[in-house]
């Protein structure tokens, strides 16, 4: 069994200057276009978050799952 922390997935996405949820969902669905129609827009910050940025975190965790197991040499995103 695996478990990644919240700083973990972000320090995975980092290198790629990919610094906040919002950022890493956009290049999430940049390099999988299927998920694009599924990109909520920026959030306010008085408004909740959208749940399909949900969506994204599963992505984002599966891509930091593969980036470790790969050693850190292969692309996030």
């Amino acid at each position: 069994m695996f478990a990644y922390s919240r700083a973990q997935v972000r320090k995975a996405f980092e290198p790629f200057g990919l610094v906040n949820k919002h950022s890493i969902a956009e290049a999430i669905a940049k390099n999988i276009p299927a998920f694009d129609r599924y990109l909520p827009p920026l959030r306010k910050p008085w408004m909740s978050e959208d749940a399909r940025m949900g969506l994204f975190d599963a992505v984002a965790l599966a891509l930091t799952f593969f980036h470790s197991a790969a050693g850190g040499n292969q692309a996030a995103a």
